[in-house]
């Protein structure tokens, strides 16, 4: 895939990889350009966190926004 990165259409190489990237493979994630380098620890805060509705039934979707 990284041979054909210039040449073929991205949504190719997505599909192409689509097992390796469902299962969180770090190459194939920097294929398509994912950094995979990325250091999170425990040490992190929530903020600005915001729950678009209170209720919902079981066939809607949960909405919410927050920061980290």
């Amino acid at each position: 895939m990284k041979n054909w990165q210039n040449d073929v259409d991205p949504k190719l190489i997505k599909h192409a990889l689509r097992t390796l990237l469902k299962s969180g493979n770090k190459e194939a994630l920097e294929i398509i350009g994912v950094k995979t380098d990325l250091k999170i620890t425990k040490n992190f805060l929530i903020k600005n966190f915001d729950l678009k509705k209170t209720k919902i039934k079981i066939v809607e979707i949960l909405e919410f926004d927050f920061a980290l």
